[in-house]
């Protein structure tokens, strides 16, 4: 434990299931579902696979575009400004989050290391406080990078100014979280506020 501790220099966080809540089958998955019922975990399997969800969050269509690619293949029959609306109404707060961030945050360098699009991004960004912590995050639709991609990590170390090494690195999901960790930094498996709090004290980090 005390070997981990002695040289984490900079916490990077992920963004959705981790700082922000995220409800898979409200907003627009509503009409994913109709035609797809799934659990939670499929569903996100199944997201990532998706091709214009790949193409929107890598930054090689624009939101425009993926309304009318959403309006044909799955009947949606909303305007763009409602389509930007339901997009963003899955995103809510993590109760707790924002506490253990700004004490981590006296301590540590911040980073962020998402995969997301540019609304999502604008939307967290005007509605949760919680990102001032984050001053060089490191976006999918920027960088045009997805997790597990060995590129992400150190480009999220680098925007952190933290070698791998010295980094830790917070995901909600096992494939990113051992991603991290094939490049050489630590990481753990977001299950819940409390439980990442419990992680942390474990290993003398707050």
């Amino acid at each position: 434990m005390k070997q981990f501790n002695d040289h984490i220099r900079a916490i990077i966080f992920d963004l959705g299931r981790v700082l922000v809540k995220i409800d898979l089958k409200g907003g627009l998955f509503r009409y994913y579902l109709r035609d797809h019922p799934a659990s939670t975990e499929e569903i996100i399997t199944q997201i990532f696979k998706d091709e214009p969800f790949i193409a929107f969050t890598t930054g090689k269509i624009k939101p425009l575009q993926m309304y009318r690619l959403l309006q044909s293949n799955y009947r949606l029959n909303i305007s763009f400004e409602k389509f930007v609306e339901e997009w963003c109404s899955i995103l809510t707060p993590q109760e707790g989050m924002e506490e253990l961030v700004a004490q981590l945050a006296a301590r540590y360098v911040l980073g962020l290391l998402s995969d997301t699009d540019p609304l999502h991004w604008q939307y967290c960004q005007q509605h949760f406080s919680i990102l001032r912590h984050f001053t060089r995050p490191t976006l999918s639709y920027q960088t045009g990078l997805l997790k597990p991609d060995p590129r992400c990590y150190q480009q999220a170390s680098e925007n952190a100014g933290t070698a791998i090494k010295s980094c830790l690195f917070i995901d909600d999901r096992e494939q990113n979280v051992d991603g991290a960790r094939r490049v050489g930094m630590q990481a753990l498996l977001f299950t819940g506020v409390e439980s990442l709090q419990q992680e942390l004290k474990n290993l003398h980090l707050i």
